[in-house]
């Protein structure tokens, strides 16, 4: 092993080897609503912070043996965040030549993407990515790249065009969130603010290089560097603060601090974090100690402590895998009395974690403790209950659909967090997120594009397509009388849906990956009764199965209506075949589009 060297971003892409993934690693998976979101969030706190504008990345482990015949240095450990780096690279890249319209800066960062030697007329991307983004990868990395992303690619091997559908469902939302990231940051603020950002990323943020020349001693440090013991944390500097302060403190306090720490769970940090942004808003992780500390001096350490630990009982009450827990809080804290509008917004909330969005928790907190300090002939219900619903319709469009990046609104709700619980008029505060929301939410054009992508065969999409599907079925019932395709509690808890997810089309029709069996278009959500009464009749008998069942031996004694409107729908195609499959999944995506987007409103 070499000895371990400090290398910026700029200095680790400026070699002239290429760095390899090799085909035995798994592939990039990093996820927008965490690790990436992480990193960018790490990148713009230190932009921001007024302490420490270095960003250090941990260690990377590199194989070095082939560099001098080969040209070639493979990535044992750091393809995720190396890869990730590639990728804001090339959005800053496109911000410049686009945005900014210039064409030496974008050539500048283009450098860092590829290798390219004029005289010699070649080039090569700096980073060979993983299989599974290669080739959506490498047109993004040429310089010409028009940022748009295409769903398949000719295969000079096979000479047939292949889907790289799967390739562009990773990267694409990465990509568009560093883009959108760059342009929050930048855009008309001139060119300055933008070579900041590029500044912060190619020469402040850093890694420690590592590099080996034999691979069983790369995995021995890989082991070793992954392997690390569990630093001071916050918690660990806040309750020492407290506790130092013990001629103030009530003799509960300690009893106190532990209730908070067993509501929080393995999350203490998120709670702490949390808790600040729903009273003061934005806050970069290495500021929180500092400003949880002035904070408590500020208001006291024992009023402190209580409202740490009343929100500390609604993160767990946010979390929990109770049906009653969300409700009772909101009835305790004086939300409402009508078990009706309580279990609406727990039913929101509940789509929040099936979609594992958090950021809205802070806000949601704010918005209730705002909305409980109006005079009680002041409070409508309904202002919160449209809040929350559009936060779920949101999160559902843009998230997990269009698959756009979870914190994209991280600082819009931080600061109307701060907003609303510092006292601003609630309908003021609640209407001017509510139209900042509404300019983000995502096309109908965007969202049926990426509608389609909804696939049976994917495990995490299963949910969603329920979810969808539940959504439909509720579109026009009236309070109270709710069919729930999705038993949010029940699914945590293991229980067994009483609805099955059925392929009008057989699955034994798929006969190659990009077959629309699995697409959305051909899945209806059903009572398992009904499934198995239609058992394995074709499509054309199954839809008339549905709408005369009257007409059938062991007929279905009663279809739903949105399954009978359904049959109604499907009898027109006479023959339901993948035209038939794909109409429907565009009728299906502008029919929720339309409820999640504008029939938010409790009625």
């Amino acid at each position: 092993m070499r000895e371990p060297r400090k290398f910026t971003i700029k200095q680790l892409v400026s070699s002239n080897s290429q760095f390899v993934i090799p085909r035995y690693q798994r592939g990039y998976d990093w996820k927008g609503d965490t690790q990436v979101k992480d990193l960018f969030t790490d990148l713009i706190q230190c932009l921001e912070s007024n302490y420490d504008q270095d960003l250090f990345l941990g260690s990377m482990i590199f194989d070095v043996a082939d560099e001098k015949s080969g040209n070639q240095v493979e990535i044992i450990d750091g393809q995720q965040r190396f890869t990730t780096i590639i990728i804001a690279l090339i959005a800053a890249r496109d911000f410049a030549k686009n945005v900014l319209q210039n064409p030496q800066l974008a050539l500048n960062i283009q450098n860092d993407i590829q290798n390219s030697d004029v005289v010699l007329g070649s080039s090569f991307n700096r980073l060979k990515a993983s299989e599974t983004i290669r080739d959506v990868f490498d047109i993004m990395c040429a310089p010409d790249w028009d940022t748009s992303f295409p769903d398949s690619v000719f295969d000079s091997k096979t000479k047939k065009t292949r889907s790289i559908r799967r390739q562009v469902s990773r990267v694409e939302p990465i990509y568009k969130y560093a883009a959108t990231q760059i342009s929050d940051l930048c855009e008309g603020k001139g060119q300055e603010a933008f070579i900041k950002f590029v500044k912060q990323l190619q020469h402040q943020t850093y890694i420690i290089r590592i590099d080996v020349d034999d691979k069983s001693e790369a995995f021995e440090i890989f082991e070793r560097t992954n392997a690390r013991g569990k630093p001071l944390e916050v918690s660990d500097l806040l309750k020492n603060f407290l506790f130092s302060r013990s001629k103030e403190l009530d003799d509960a306090a300690e009893e106190i601090w532990d209730r908070v720490s067993e509501y929080a769970g393995n999350n203490i940090l998120r709670v702490l974090k949390y808790f600040w942004i729903s009273r003061r808003g934005p806050v970069a992780n290495r500021d929180l100690y500092r400003n949880l500390r002035s904070y408590a001096a500020e208001i006291g350490v024992n009023e402190f402590v209580n409202e740490l630990q009343n929100f500390s009982e609604y993160y767990a009450a946010f979390y929990s895998n109770e049906r009653k827990t969300f409700p009772d809080w909101m009835m305790g804290v004086g939300v409402a009395t009508n078990m009706m509008y309580l279990t609406e917004i727990s039913r929101s909330v509940a789509a929040l974690r099936l979609f594992n969005v958090t950021q809205p928790l802070p806000l949601i907190y704010a918005a209730v403790s705002a909305f409980t300090n109006l005079p009680q002939d002041g409070r409508d219900p309904k202002d919160l209950i449209n809040l929350v619903r559009y936060l779920e319709s949101y999160h559902y469009i843009n998230n997990k659909i269009c698959r756009r990046i979870g914190n994209e609104v991280e600082r819009t709700y931080a600061s109307h967090s701060d907003r609303l619980y510092n006292g601003d008029d609630f309908k003021a505060g609640v209407n001017s997120l509510l139209e900042e929301l509404k300019e983000r939410t995502a096309s109908r054009e965007e969202f049926s594009a990426n509608f389609g992508y909804l696939s049976y065969e994917s495990l995490n999409d299963r949910a969603i397509i329920r979810y969808t599907f539940d959504r439909i079925a509720n579109k026009a019932v009236k309070e109270g009388q709710r069919i729930s395709l999705v038993d949010f509690y029940g699914a945590e808890a293991g229980a067994v849906s009483e609805f099955d997810i059925e392929h009008l089309l057989a699955q034994s029709s798929a006969t190659d990956e990009d077959s629309v069996v699995h697409d959305i278009g051909n899945l209806i959500v059903m009572p398992k009764q009904i499934n198995g009464i239609l058992g394995s009749d074709s499509p054309e008998q199954k839809i008339e199965k549905l709408l005369h069942p009257a007409n059938f031996s062991n007929n279905i004694k009663n279809v739903p209506q949105y399954i009978y409107e359904f049959a109604e729908y499907a009898q027109k195609f006479g023959s339901w075949d993948e035209n038939a499959i794909k109409e429907r999944t565009h009728y299906l995506a502008d029919q929720v589009y339309q409820d999640a987007r504008f029939g938010y409103a409790y009625k």
